[in-house]
């Protein structure tokens, strides 16, 4: 036919190109099979990964998997193209599996595989997973690269290694704005509103030309800090007291331990017992070491019952629309008692909760918690 005649292998990539673009299997498959029969004996190396891509850019990982099965020669840009294509469509651990499967054959990723492999890290909370990369692309040196540096940075604030984050971002022998932008927009989502606002002033005074990005991070950031400050002068909160507060309604609610002053006080106080009893149920009990008096036992699980945080967490829930993440913030760090509950309760009602302490941030989810229990 006359398509047989005109092909070319240039030709086929682009179709196959085609097909990821108007993410279209139909064309995608249509044009292996092609390729198959036009091809049976001598497929050039650079179709394989073209297919790989098409496959894992379409969420057909199934089918990605097997062409790099049959491809005679892997090389890190055919094992690029499957990690690339998990990540994308949310195959986070199955980026992190082939990204393993690629060093086990002894192949270097590249300065495109390492943020793929981050990002894959950083969306199943696996901070863990997240270092043994980081010290992969440390040994080869690609750490130095400043996309692969930034992409570390972000899996570090993302599963709220803040520490880690902020000892990198320092050592980092370049930084671009793109740099500068994910440490800014991740310490405001960190809760750490001064830290975004001392690096936006640092990065000016290093020359940077912020984007777009970096002035709504912030301008975040300065907005954050000015309301909870605020709101701590307006109800007398001094800076040395234990509290714990969110935003609701671009409000600010405070409270402390024991805190019966809110307008929704009797709303409050009948989520936390409903809290109890469903931890209770669930094998919860109580950790009364962190009771700070000397009380009887069932005193101090009133206690622990009455930190800050859980009153924020309770208000939370009866304040924010269901499924909407729980951000709270705490000027202290939270204690064992309340680590424990909140892992507990982010499994009971299916909510994403995240809490800032003054050491590091917690995603709660799933009764887990991306700090891995350390902290």
């Amino acid at each position: 036919s006359p398509l047989m005649l005109t092909y070319t292998p240039n030709s086929l990539a682009a179709l196959l190109e085609t097909a990821v673009t108007f993410r279209s299997s139909l064309i995608g498959r249509a044009t292996h099979g092609f390729i198959v029969r036009a091809l049976p004996s001598s497929l050039p190396p650079f179709l394989y990964t073209h297919l790989i891509n098409m496959y894992s850019k379409l969420d057909l990982l199934n089918s990605a998997q097997l062409v790099l099965q049959l491809t005679p020669a892997r090389c890190v840009v055919t094992w690029t193209a499957l990690i690339s294509g998990a990540a994308q469509n949310g195959h986070f651990s199955a980026a992190l599996r082939h990204f393993s499967a690629m060093l086990r054959e002894n192949i270097r990723p590249n300065d495109f595989t390492f943020p793929c492999a981050f990002k894959a890290s950083a969306s199943v909370q696996s901070p863990f997973v997240g270092k043994q990369i980081h010290a992969v692309a440390l040994k080869s040196g690609q750490l130095r690269d400043v996309f692969v540096g930034s992409s570390a940075l972000d899996m570090y604030s993302k599963t709220g290694f803040i520490c880690e984050a902020k000892k990198l971002f320092d050592e980092m022998p370049v930084k671009n704005v793109v740099t500068w932008n994910t440490y800014i927009s991740n310490a405001v989502l960190s809760g750490s509103p001064r830290d975004a606002i001392d690096g936006y002033v640092e990065f000016r005074r290093a020359g940077g030309e912020p984007d777009c990005i970096t002035f709504c991070a912030f301008l975040s950031a300065w907005a954050e800090a000015h309301l909870v400050r605020k709101e701590m002068n307006d109800v007398g909160i001094k800076k040395g007291a234990g509290c714990s507060w969110l935003t609701v309604k671009n409000r600010v609610h405070v409270f402390q331990a024991k805190d019966t002053s809110h307008e929704r006080n009797s709303e409050i106080q009948a989520m936390l017992v409903k809290l109890r009893m469903q931890m209770k149920a669930a094998g919860y009990v109580p950790d009364t070491s962190y009771a700070l008096f000397d009380l009887e036992e069932e005193e101090k699980v009133t206690e622990v019952g009455e930190h800050s945080e859980k009153i924020a967490l309770a208000f939370g829930l009866i304040a924010l629309p269901p499924g909407v993440p729980i951000r709270i913030m705490k000027n202290l760090r939270i204690c064992g008692d309340c680590h424990s509950a909140f892992k507990f309760i982010s499994g009971i009602v299916g909510r994403e909760i995240l809490v800032r302490d003054n050491n590091r941030f917690h995603r709660f989810q799933n009764a887990q918690c991306s700090c891995q229990d350390y902290w």
